[in-house]
């Protein structure tokens, strides 16, 4: 709990109770420094003394914040009627500054501690206050952790009521489940579930724990991380990093006004330092449609005590040397897996073509080792399976077995940071190859099945990494706008009461094709049927699927080629003397654009590439009335050609889109806007056809 007291009054009459203060004490002085404390704080009725002998005058001391950051047990919890009631007038006060949110954080606290042989501990405490239903998960905790590196003590937890009656969370509220032993995971990692019971609208959520790493892969490898803001507004967010004499902390903070960016910095008693960045009143984040990571755009603060990277690309490398052995197993799996293939890069292909479609995709951990750097070669190819890691290293070790050079590299995919090596660190959530060969660097990702030579995954695709091998740090080429992109002939009989027979043959390229073979590989063929009928419901009343045809599914060496035949009514309506035509299948309306303006980064994970033919034939006596202008744009954002033209016996609709810009700065959305906006009223605009009888 946090029982701040100003001096006189309350304040002597709980400090001259027997017991010392406890631990992640704060006293302010009358000059106005702060001085955090670790440890017991004993007050004689005079002074104040700390762990390491200092003594402040009873006179010095204006304030004392006691056990800011303790995290007690459930059993020595007790309820402080004045701390609470000032907790609740405040946050609804908040809540009154801010009506449309869920709940008001009150209280957001952590401590990470370093000790000198590189175990570590993470202390947090959350209080908040509960506005409408949706707030109520915070009565739902979860903490997941390691059990051969890491304990947890906790979660604890209590929900207090405005009348001042609570109820404490139990051990039987409390679960311990290992979600992930299945058939691709096999971890020793738990999560730890606490239920806080009978949270209502209008309650304080209190919960607490501490968690602790006593087996790090290096005492140095010590990567502590806060966020300051939320969805919800913060009353007071705090976080206090400790080390060891003799280490230096290296932060970087993110969207924190200056004054608050800079921490507060004291030298403890045993010589080690503590930082203590502090917030109070952050106003709620509004998440944007697209955007960025969290810790990229919201108030948040990261650290390391390594200067460079260095001890990381050392450690991994030795690592990752040891592992890529090219053994007579691994040898002998290289010839047969490139057979007859005497060009390097069809060497390159088929190795590549091995791991992903023989080497199945399973995580197991075993060891400290192997979360960041995997098994040996030699065994995964005798498992046949492996996760990222392993899959990374037996590729680059088959591919080193024909002369070319390869490096594991561990990144962070779409959706995690883009700035995530800014400062050195292991973060990251999967790992793939660097290939180099004739002067050129490339990248290929053995986890997928279905990805040719030289495709890999999209979520890859400009992302950051880290070369251990290659001691640099970097971002994954992006393949070049339009490389993946889909490509479709549409044919379209009307019939006089405007009904159509239609076929749309489909060809996909890049990581579009190897996700669509993903899809298509082994699917029953009633699924299959199923899942194209429910794509047709949109091209027209009573749409239905006549027949299809999937080409060269298993066949990763040619193009996957799919052709479907289909049935609609009414795509044609009458309007006046006029028949209106609705084309089926054209893109549809772009939601990342509903916002007038951004205040993130727009981003998209690929830039994908359309281009579509629709050859549309008229009943006889029918004769076009009407076509829509033609739409060109050419920029940076984005290639756009559309254009309709006449034909004999109807007209024929082309289009090529091409989008150029993976993200897309705030200053910037508004044109791109535009352009969108330019496109989705060109495919609103209809053609018009008239009967020659009419």
């Amino acid at each position: 709990m946090t029982k701040r007291w100003r001096m006189w009054g309350i304040f002597f009459a709980v400090l001259c109770l027997a017991e010392p203060a406890a631990a992640g004490t704060t006293l302010v002085l009358q000059n106005g420094k702060s001085i955090d404390v670790d440890g017991q704080v004993i007050f004689d009725g005079r002074a104040f003394t700390l762990p390491g002998g200092q003594r402040f005058n009873r006179d010095a001391v204006t304030e004392i914040d006691v056990g800011a950051l303790h995290t007690p047990g459930a059993s020595t919890w007790s309820y402080d009627r004045e701390r609470y009631e000032k907790l609740f007038a405040k946050g609804r006060a908040m809540a009154a500054r801010h009506p449309n949110r869920d709940g008001v954080i009150l209280e957001d606290l952590g401590v990470f501690r370093l000790e000198a042989d590189g175990n570590n501990s993470y202390r947090y405490r959350f209080s908040g206050l509960v506005v409408k239903d949706d707030a109520k998960h915070w009565g739902q905790v979860e903490w997941g952790f390691d059990t051969t590196r890491q304990r947890l003590e906790g979660p604890y937890g209590v929900v207090i009521h405005p009348d001042g009656s609570f109820a404490i969370a139990g051990d039987a509220d409390r679960k311990t489940i290992s979600p992930y032993h299945g058939a691709q995971f096999f971890d020793r990692y738990e999560v730890t579930t606490l239920t806080i019971p009978d949270v209502r609208v209008g309650d304080i959520v209190e919960y607490w724990y501490t968690s602790e790493e006593f087996r790090p892969p290096d005492p140095d490898f010590f990567f502590p991380s806060y966020l300051f803001q939320s969805p919800e507004p913060v009353l007071r967010s705090r976080i206090e990093i400790r080390i060891p004499p003799g280490k230096q902390l290296y932060y970087e903070t993110k969207n924190m006004p200056a004054e608050q960016a800079q921490p507060a910095i004291r030298r403890d008693a045993d010589g080690g330092q503590t930082y203590v960045w502090e917030m109070d009143d952050v106003p709620p984040f509004d998440a944007e449609r697209a955007m960025p990571a969290y810790p990229e755009v919201v108030a948040s603060m990261r650290a390391t005590v390594l200067p460079n990277w260095n001890k990381i690309f050392d450690r991994l490398s030795e690592f990752y040397r040891t592992r890529m052995i090219a053994t007579d197993a691994v040898k002998a799996a290289t010839a047969a897996a490139i057979g007859d293939a005497t060009p390097v890069e069809d060497k390159i292909a088929r190795i590549y073509q091995y791991v992903q479609r023989k080497i199945r995709y399973i995580s197991i951990k075993t060891d400290v080792a192997t979360d960041f750097t995997g098994h040996p070669a030699e065994v995964t190819l005798a498992n046949g399976y492996g996760d990222c890691t392993d899959k990374a290293i037996l590729l680059a070790t088959m591919l080193g077995v024909v002369g070319v050079e390869a490096h594991p590299i561990i990144l962070q995919t779409f959706g995690g940071r883009r700035d995530q090596y800014a400062i050195p660190n292991v973060g990251g959530d999967h790992a793939i190859d660097a290939v180099f060969l004739n002067g050129r660097r490339f990248f290929l990702d053995g986890t997928a099945e279905t990805y040719k030579y030289p495709a890999f995954r999209f979520d890859d695709y400009g992302r950051p990494y880290v070369d251990a091998l290659g001691r640099t740090v970097g971002f994954i080429d992006r393949p070049p706008p339009g490389a993946d992109s889909v490509r479709q002939e549409f044919s379209l009989t009307f019939d006089d009461r405007g009904a159509i027979r239609g076929a749309r043959v489909s060809e996909v390229t890049g990581g579009l094709e190897a996700m669509t073979r993903q899809e298509l590989e082994g699917v029953d063929p009633k699924e299959r049927k199923t899942s194209l009928q429910q794509q047709l419901l949109g091209y027209g009343a009573n749409a239905r699927l006549v027949d299809y045809k999937d080409e060269n599914v298993n066949e990763m060496s040619k193009p996957l080629h799919m052709t479907v035949a289909f049935t609609a009514d009414r795509v044609a309506k009458p309007v006046g003397d006029l028949w209106l035509i609705d084309l089926p299948g054209l893109p549809s309306r772009n939601n990342a654009i509903d916002l007038d303006a951004r205040k993130t980064d727009m981003l998209s994970p690929l830039n994908i590439g359309a281009h579509a033919v629709y050859r549309v034939t008229l009943p006889a006596g029918w004769r076009i009335a009407d076509l829509p202008a033609p739409l060109k744009i050419d920029n940076r954002w984005m290639y756009f050609d559309g254009r309709y033209e006449k034909t004999a016996d109807g007209f024929v609709l082309r289009y090529d889109i091409v989008d150029r810009a993976a993200e897309v700065m705030p200053a910037d959305y508004p044109a791109v806007r535009a352009n969108v906006i330019e496109v989705e009223t060109f495919f609103g605009r209809r053609a018009f056809a008239r009967e020659a009888t009419r």
